[in-house]
């Protein structure tokens, strides 16, 4: 069965015209499972805008859990602790898409740190 361990700071499936603008996702921390700031599905479009468009930081994954080789990536129903900041799901059909300044007053606005 599905254990249901994983964290996310935001989702979005089959949304139209996201536009993220001042958004901050910070702390997401899974004790035993997979941690993703954002992730965005099928036929999703997201546009990060202005100067402070997206910003995330310190994503971790399987925080209480002890080194191990127990879990492996395809490990079931419990998968490897994965953290991911933007975590993009799609295929031919349903395509996804993110945009964003690469050059937002000087410096990109989507920043992406601290993720373990």
């Amino acid at each position: 069965g599905f254990s249901m361990n994983m964290v996310k700071g935001a989702s979005f499936t089959f949304a139209t015209n996201v536009q993220l603008f001042n958004v901050a996702i910070s702390r997401i921390i899974s004790n035993t499972g997979l941690a993703y700031g954002l992730s965005a599905w099928y036929q999703t479009s997201i546009n990060i805008v202005g100067k402070k468009g997206l910003e995330i930081t310190h994503v971790h994954a399987g925080k209480e859990l002890a080194p191990s080789a127990m879990y492996r990536r395809d490990s079931f129903p419990n998968l490897k602790p994965e953290a991911c900041a933007f975590r993009l799901y799609d295929d031919v059909i349903y395509s996804a898409s993110v945009q964003y300044d690469e050059d937002a007053g000087g410096e990109p606005n989507l920043k992406i740190s601290c993720i373990h």
